[in-house]
């Protein structure tokens, strides 16, 4: 018996009004739909008795009369249970973050996008929309029309370049997302800003640090600011235009949205892509992995002041960009993908090139590695900073890298492979030092397993066609498609109605999931830490910069910080306490 046979079996028999309703639409994929009355009890069996510990996400849906929120729960085996209730508009769904407490940002999605009811909800930030929205204005409704914010202009609380601070300003108790242990700031504390620009990979999302001199106390995290209302876009657009929609969601993951798109549009098709279009997919798949992880590699010696470490690391970057280019024709958003297949095929030319690009990576990873062991300051400098114990990664739903550097051994191209996945030989690569230190070691590991599958990729490329011919029309049904993204797992579900566009797009990227363990990773850190704590879960909002002004209640200063400013004082400080990449950064090492 397999394991979603024996889920339905246990479901149908612990549930007499179960019986025949459990639906196991394939391999590791399950769907139930219970009344809301019966819920917290099914719920609670799910997840303690049938274990399925993890909380993928929580999808809304508009479906006229009635909303509906599927619970999408998932297995260590891989197997992911979709658990959907409906319910009239004015009922109210109690609140799951008491068993969950990652469902805090999934749940007040919902309430800003659908204007769901949540029960035990706590009151806090809203995500994503402004906080400013006009109350009553739903956009995710079906109902929802565009003009009516003709007159409308965003604003978020606390933007403005001078933000008055001082004690007990902006920090309360819990904090807004609930991540951080309840503690009354003492009236010595100083609450500074950072963001809402820049915080990150000069992209958007806004910090608000509570500091007892300079340790991290507590840190409220506000995000939304550039929510660009794709899902909403995808349901006027056809099911090839979303193909090139949902690929600019990310720029250095766009393979990884259109990737988990069209398999997932394929499934309701109930197309067979041909192997070839499938190992082409997987590779362009790995060389993406490998791109981004030299980027984040580059960054993570950049904000630590090893800027060596950023110019060896961005120059290998380059011949991966290179190769995406040579098969896909562009450096970003490939376009490679499409309903049925892939667009492209690899000649007899491109072979040689990708393995001689390869070989010449990998060698230049084995110095990375070797700094990595063995470079006393690098080691100092990462080693303790941003701790996640493996408990927490659980608890806050945390996602890839991060928390495979805490232990947790789970990898969606092993437990619930696509694409060429199945076909492959690779390891999942933990850690368990649990902090940046952990995190760099994975990303390193990842690289030269996926530098091992490309090798099997290009070696067993199957011969025959690329793509299947997909109809214009998708069959009415929905599906949970996942994918492993360089960040964690990214997923989608797509519900299509037999018409030509989806009747609802929603996807969670996995910083959503990741960026809630921040907080907890900051806890009783200091400032300096901040930039390097919040870059190690390589996070992903967008581009653009602003300056903030910090006003230190105590000292009755004021001046303006920007994040290049932060990152100077969080070099300063631990120069100042004997760990210096100057010297590193003056020398030559590695292969030119």
């Amino acid at each position: 018996m397999t394991v979603e046979e024996k889920v339905k079996e246990q479901l149908e028999s612990r549930f007499a009004d179960l019986k025949g309703t459990v639906k196991v639409q394939r391999a590791r994929r399950l769907w139930v739909e219970v009344k809301p009355e019966n819920f917290t009890a099914v719920f609670e069996y799910a997840i303690k008795d049938l274990d399925f510990p993890i909380l993928c996400t929580i999808t809304g849906i508009d479906e006229g009369a009635n909303f509906a929120l599927i619970y999408h729960l998932a297995q260590k085996t891989g197997a992911v249970l979709n658990l959907k209730i409906k319910f009239d508009k004015a009922r109210a769904i109690k609140t799951i973050s008491t068993y969950f407490p990652a469902a805090d940002i999934y749940e007040r999605e919902v309430v800003d996008l659908f204007g769901i009811k949540i029960d035990g909800l706590k009151p806090g930030l809203r995500y994503p929309l402004p906080d400013n929205w006009p109350e009553g204005q739903y956009p995710m409704r079906k109902d929802w029309k565009i003009e009516s914010l003709k007159d409308y202009d965003a604003k978020f609380e606390n933007e403005s370049l001078s933000i008055p601070i001082g004690p007990k300003t902006l920090i309360k108790e819990p904090t807004d997302f609930g991540f951080i242990p309840g503690s009354r700031h003492e009236e010595h504390e100083v609450v500074i800003p950072v963001g809402p620009q820049h915080p990150a990979l000069k992209e958007p999302e806004s910090f608000s640090v509570a500091l007892r001199g300079e340790r991290i106390m507590g840190v409220n995290i506000r995000i939304g600011y550039n929510h660009r209302g794709i899902e909403k876009a995808c349901e006027s657009q056809s099911y090839i235009q979303d193909v090139y929609l949902v690929e600019r969601i990310c720029g250095i993951c766009s393979h990884t949205h259109s990737t988990c798109f069209v398999q997932g549009v394929e499934e309701l098709a109930g197309l067979q892509v041909p192997k070839r279009g499938l190992y082409i997919r997987t590779l362009i798949a790995e060389l993406e992995r490998v791109h981004s992880h030299l980027l984040w590699l580059g960054v993570a010696g950049h904000e630590i002041g090893f800027d060596t470490l950023l110019m060896y690391t961005w120059r290998d970057r380059e011949s991966v960009m290179d190769l995406l280019t040579l098969i896909t024709g562009n450096r970003v958003n490939y376009g490679i993908n499409t309903i049925g297949g892939v667009r492209r095929d690899l000649d007899a030319t491109q072979i040689p090139e990708i393995s001689k690009v390869v070989d010449k990576l990998e060698e230049q990873t084995k110095y990375y590695i070797q700094v990595a062991m063995e470079e006393v300051t690098l080691i100092q400098r990462l080693s303790g900073v941003g701790k996640l114990s493996p408990q927490d990664v659980v608890r806050l739903g945390t996602l890839g890298p991060t928390a495979r550097a805490s232990g947790l051994d789970r990898d969606t191209r092993r437990d619930d492979p696509y694409a060429a996945y199945g076909d492959l030989s690779f390891k999942v690569i933990t850690d368990n030092h649990n902090d940046v230190y952990g995190r760099t070691i994975v990303r390193l590991g990842e690289l030269m397993e996926s530098y091992s599958m490309i090798r099997q990729l290009v070696k067993n490329l199957p011969d025959g066609p690329i793509a299947v011919k997909a109809p214009r029309r998708i069959p009415e049904g929905e599906v949970f498609s996942r994918y492993e993204a360089p960040r964690g797992e990214d997923v989608h579900y797509i519900k299509s109605n037999g018409s030509t566009n989806p009747e609802r797009v929603k996807v969670r990227a996995p910083t959503l999931a990741n960026i809630q363990s921040v907080s907890k990773m900051l806890e009783d850190r200091y400032l300096a830490d901040l930039p390097i704590v919040i870059a190690a879960i390589d996070p992903c909002f967008s581009c653009t910069d602003r300056a903030i002004q910090i006003q230190d209640y105590t000292q009755g200063t004021e001046r303006v910080m920007s994040w290049e400013d932060l990152k100077q004082f969080s070099l300063d400080w631990y120069r100042e306490r004997g760990v210096d990449f100057t010297r590193l950064s003056k020398v030559k090492w590695g292969k030119d």
